[in-house]
């Protein structure tokens, strides 16, 4: 997820010596990206010394997005329709259970009920 980015730094030193912090190079987009890109981003897990032992994911935000029409003072319809959404999360986790990993799913970064962005 894109709210990663923010911390990164900060999680990769808090774990120094404790985990391996890894996150995919970028931001991680809409849910349709993670499944599109998943095993880009896992790697070769199968090789010894490059599984995976726990793996957080999260797309909210990128799917929730709606588009501005200055003309009629309106949102337009979500990225992504919610069970577009569904499916694609359901797909990623089947790609991301592979692994083996312990699999944490963040819920979406809070947006305020007075939040004027898309």
């Amino acid at each position: 997820d894109s709210i990663s980015m923010n911390y990164h730094d900060a999680a990769k030193l808090a774990l120094k010596g404790i985990a391996n912090y890894h996150r995919n190079e970028g931001n991680g987009g809409p849910s349709d990206r993670g499944v599109a890109s998943a095993e880009l981003w896992l790697g070769d897990y199968r090789s010894k010394g490059l599984h995976w032992d726990v793996i957080q994911f999260n797309h909210g935000l990128h799917d929730l997005k709606q588009a501005y029409d200055k003309d009629t003072d309106s949102w337009g319809a979500h990225q992504l329709a919610l069970a577009d959404y569904k499916r694609n999360l359901e797909r990623e986790i089947q790609l991301l259970k592979k692994t083996g990993a312990t699999l944490i799913w963040c819920a979406t970064t809070p947006v305020p009920n007075n939040s004027s962005g898309p």
